[in-house]
């Protein structure tokens, strides 16, 4: 049986479709539409586009539909102008892309003491999973595979103390593509958070945080951005290093 649920932009509050007094009878937009880019009558590339994600809702089972209603409608307010992650849970396997809300319609309740309504959802995202670890320690790697043509956003967490040849590379094959160097170096009780998908950098030390930019070395590269293909990703000299991205997947 499909799931779905829906939840804030951090990550800590959610909206469950199955356990909160309504139910998903039908779903439409899971897929995703190629656009074939032609030059001299030839295909050079393919754009990807994204219907909007329908949910055909049931609120008010074995409940009241308008308490229900109330709730879903004060969770999505709860959330203001961010965007939103929505869960597709289906053959063991959990999903997620990024959403935002474009209408959440209301009618009476219908004869079945039920609110039957079509929640619509502009899609912003492939459908995504969630690797996440520790960055090893040269010579062992770790690989990062990208499928699709939009690139993964590496997330890191870098924590002290660090070392003099401290840096994090991304390469392909024998070829360095990517490295980031610090430009200090961290104590024991500090962290650099490096939120690629924020495009935002910050040092913390002993519970204060601040603007990181300028601990990164900007002859280097800032953030971990994987193209299309196969790369390993390592880390050179002290220091630990977690890391967190979004796996495209095409279904």
């Amino acid at each position: 049986m499909r799931q779905f649920k829906l939840w804030n932009a951090s990550k800590t509050e959610s909206f469950n479709f199955v356990g909160q007094g309504c139910i998903i009878t039908e779903v439409t937009g899971l897929g995703i539409a190629f656009n074939p880019v032609i030059q001299n009558k030839a295909v050079v590339d393919f754009d990807s586009t994204f219907e909007d994600i329908t949910l055909q809702t049931i609120f008010g089972i074995n409940s009241n539909p308008y308490t229900v209603y109330t709730n879903f409608a004060n969770f999505i307010a709860s959330n203001g102008k961010a965007k939103l992650i929505l869960e597709y849970a289906v053959n063991n396997r959990t999903l997620f892309c990024d959403v935002w809300i474009k209408s959440i319609p209301k009618t009476q309740m219908d004869r079945f003491k039920v609110i039957s309504e079509k929640i619509t959802l502009a899609r912003l995202t492939h459908w995504y999973q969630i690797e996440s670890g520790t960055v090893p320690t040269h010579p062992s790697t770790m690989t990062i595979q990208n499928t699709l043509m939009d690139d993964i956003i590496v997330n890191l967490n870098i924590t002290g103390p660090t070392g003099y040849t401290f840096a994090i590379n991304l390469s392909e094959g024998a070829t360095i593509v990517s490295k980031i160097w610090l430009n200090v170096v961290l104590g024991e009780t500090a962290l650099l958070n490096i939120d690629g998908d924020n495009k935002k950098v910050t040092y913390i030390n002993s519970g204060v945080s601040s603007n990181g930019y300028n601990y990164i070395d900007h002859t280097q590269d800032t953030f971990i951005i994987v193209p299309k293909g196969t790369f390993t990703l390592y880390k050179t000299g002290e220091g630990t290093v977690t890391y967190s991205y979004r796996k495209w997947v095409i279904d």
